[in-house]
Order: structure tokens, then C-alpha cells, then sequence
């Protein structure tokens, strides 16, 4: 059996993190997956229940569109919620979405907290775990015919998504950047 030193095992493990980002972050944002948050609504569509903001910005463009990607569809579920017929299968698809989308993005940062040791990783990843029990909550209830959902759980998203960036992101932002993230 082949052993290493501590010095080539953090090398293949540096190798092998950032691998994996640039696999995700390929895959967030080819052509195919790519959607503007900043995008305007076309005919009927609603006005979009939240903007993105110079002051979201966390300095690194690649967190920045995976969190213009979060407000999409947090706009996409608020006007699906909004169609007279409510929406149901609209809504659920962009529930599944969401859900899909924000584990990949939660890795993401997770894996660049790895990579430049981040000493808050733990508390970071605990509030990453937290919402993603809450999401999960809301989907049951939406699997299982509650109505009102969708508005629930927009009004957490917004809550969240807001002090998530301007508070905790904010708090990674400068020792990432620091440390040469991207």
C-alpha cells in the first residue's frame, strides 16, 4: 500500500477540491444552465419580489451569480404562487429547483472554505444545514396539499437570503478574497 506525507496528501486533496469547484462551477454556469436574476420580467409576468443589489455583492463574481441564481428563483416562485390557478405544478417544480440549486451552491462555498481554510467553516456550514431543514420542511408540506406555502416560504427565503449575504457571506467575503478566491 502507497502512503503519503502530510504535505502530498493536502496537495491531492487541494488538487481534487478544486477540481470539484471548477466542476460546479462549470456546471452552475454553462450556457445552458446560466439565467440572468437581473433579468426583467417579459408580458404579464409579475414584478420580481426581490432585486439583486450592488450591496449583495460578496466580491467574488462566481458567489455573486450563484446568489442572482437564488433570487431568480426566489422571483420565479413568487410569480408562480401569483397565477390564478395557483400554480401548483409550477411552484412545485421551482421548489425542487430551489432545493436542488442551493445544495450545489452550499457545497460550493463549503468547498472554497476547505480550500482557504476558513476558520468559521463549522458555524457557516451548521447555518447552511439550518435552511436546508426548513426548505425540506416546506416541500413536505407542499407534497402533502398545504396551502399557503409558497408564501410562507418566500417570506423566509427573502428574510434569509438577505441576512445569509449581507451578513454572514459578508463575514467569509475579505479572508477568501485574500486568499485568492474567485
Amino acid at each position: 500500500m502507497l502512503t503519503y506525507t502530510p504535505h502530498v496528501k493536502w496537495y491531492i486533496l487541494k488538487q481534487k477540491t478544486q477540481t470539484n469547484i471548477k466542476g460546479i462551477h462549470t456546471m452552475l454556469f454553462s450556457r445552458k444552465r446560466a439565467q440572468r436574476a437581473d433579468t426583467p420580467p417579459q408580458g404579464n409576468e409579475a414584478a420580481p419580489l426581490m432585486e439583486w443589489r450592488d450591496q449583495f455583492s460578496v466580491g467574488i463574481p462566481s458567489v455573486d451569480r450563484q446568489h442572482k441564481v437564488l433570487i431568480k428563483y426566489i422571483n420565479q416562485l413568487h410569480i408562480a404562487s401569483q397565477r390564478e390557478d395557483g400554480g401548483a405544478l409550477e411552484v412545485g417544480h421551482i421548489l425542487g429547483g430551489l432545493i436542488s440549486y442551493t445544495k450545489v451552491h452550499f457545497a460550493y462555498e463549503e468547498m472554497m472554505f476547505r480550500t482557504y481554510q476558513y476558520p468559521e467553516t463549522d458555524d457557516h456550514m451548521l447555518s447552511h444545514q439550518r435552511v436546508l431543514e426548513k426548505v425540506a420542511w416546506y416541500k413536505r408540506r407542499f407534497d402533502n396539499q398545504e396551502t399557503g406555502i409558497a408564501k410562507e416560504l418566500l417570506d423566509l427565503l427573502i428574510y434569509w437570503l438577505n441576512h445569509h449575504i449581507l451578513q454572514e457571506d459578508m463575514a467569509y467575503s475579505q479572508y477568501l478574497i485574500k486568499k485568492g478566491a474567485r
